[in-house]
């Protein structure tokens, strides 16, 4: 490898000293295209040189020492960002309905493989104001549907003010 860039570093520098020495003409024009057709053959005999040696893939099957592993806290920390924009798409989502000051809070537990989970979502309907396009419909039900649109969680995890 390094006998061919030393050869194409000669080569170039071989041609730029040609180009520069040369006066503009057709014999410049030759003489420059052979200079090119000498630098694609020494690219070409050192991918033949290489093709000669061979080339081996490396071996990735089960019984190989190489292991691949999960670095679960960065996982863990995308996972909380994700959280946190379903916690900001819930209440956006039902400030868009009329249904404005409803707390939501996720616990979580970590699976078989150590990712973070949510376990229950907890809503607080405490401060909740409802605006007048909102007063005919079921505040609950909108609640849940929301937490359901942006999280993998069954309904029954989705616990309002304790119940």
């Amino acid at each position: 490898m390094k006998e061919f860039l030393i050869a194409m570093v000669a080569i170039v520098l071989l041609e730029v000293l040609v180009e520069v020495i040369l006066v503009d003409g057709n014999t410049k024009k030759y003489i420059m295209a052979t200079m090119s057709l000498v630098v694609l053959l020494v690219f070409l005999c050192q991918i033949s040189a290489f093709l000669k040696k061979g080339f081996t893939m490396p071996n990735f099957d089960e019984s190989s020492e190489q292991t691949i592993s999960v670095d679960t806290q960065t996982l863990n920390k995308f996972n909380m960002l994700e959280y946190e924009n379903a916690i900001k798409n819930i209440t956006a989502g039902l400030k868009n309905d009329g249904i404005e000051g409803v707390g939501i809070t996720f616990s979580y537990i970590y699976n078989i493989e150590g990712a973070l989970l949510i376990e229950n979502i907890f809503v607080d309907t405490g401060n909740l104001v409802i605006k007048e396009n909102a007063k005919n419909i079921n505040i609950n039900e909108k609640i849940i549907w929301y937490c359901m649109q942006n999280t993998n969680i069954e309904k029954k995890r989705i616990i309002i003010n304790g119940e």
